[in-house]
């Protein structure tokens, strides 16, 4: 949506009141429910996908006010609820889909000024390593590996350093991100209760 149309916010020349987002989402929850009773469940945990992701995108219009506190809620949902068909259906066959899920989640909880951005992506690279045998890779270029050891998700530390560098801007508890920071760039192990704001 933001691709396509990054600076206009509502249809132009038309009747039409609502945003384009409340339109994409109108569309999308009208799909959900098809494919739901249709019982098309990847088609469905594509949907909650694009729901989730279509609260990120909305603050990309320029002036966009943060997401209300409901709208963050709904969209956690609908992210959770992807990424729990992807790791069902097998995380080292589905590991980009439920890798974006996770992305889109950790995004999620830094809008709503939480603790736990760079938690969940640590914990969530953690049990994706722990489904994946560096022998039997099908995508390297997912995984940071060096010599037989899987180090890393390269989109989850990218997330995390992302996150990291998002709080020390802000200058916030600069000394536990800086820390953190540098296992991230070190592809070390980061605890999942570690938390912070992203």
């Amino acid at each position: 949506m933001s691709v396509r149309l990054p600076w206009q916010q509502v249809l132009v020349d038309s009747k039409r009141t609502e945003t384009l987002a409340e339109l994409a989402d109108r569309h999308f929850g009208r799909a959900l429910r098809l494919f739901d009773e249709l019982h098309e469940d990847r088609e469905v945990a594509v949907c909650h996908f694009h729901m989730a992701d279509l609260a990120l995108q909305e603050l990309k219009f320029p002036d966009s006010p943060p997401l209300s506190k409901p709208r963050i809620t709904a969209a956690l949902r609908h992210a959770r609820r992807s990424a729990e068909y992807w790791e069902r259906g097998g995380l080292p066959q589905f590991a980009n889909d439920f890798i974006a899920s996770h992305i889109r989640i950790a995004r999620l909880l830094e809008c709503q000024q939480r603790a736990g951005a760079i938690a969940e992506a640590a914990s969530t690279e953690a049990r994706l390593l722990s489904h994946v045998e560096v022998d039997k890779v099908e995508n390297p270029d997912l995984y940071i590996i060096e010599g037989q050891t899987l180090k890393g998700v390269a989109a989850f530390r990218r997330e995390m350093s992302r996150a990291c560098q998002s709080g020390l801007r802000q200058g916030e508890d600069v000394e536990r991100l800086k820390a953190m920071y540098r296992k991230v760039l070190r592809n070390e192990p980061i605890e999942s209760g570690a938390g912070g704001k992203g």
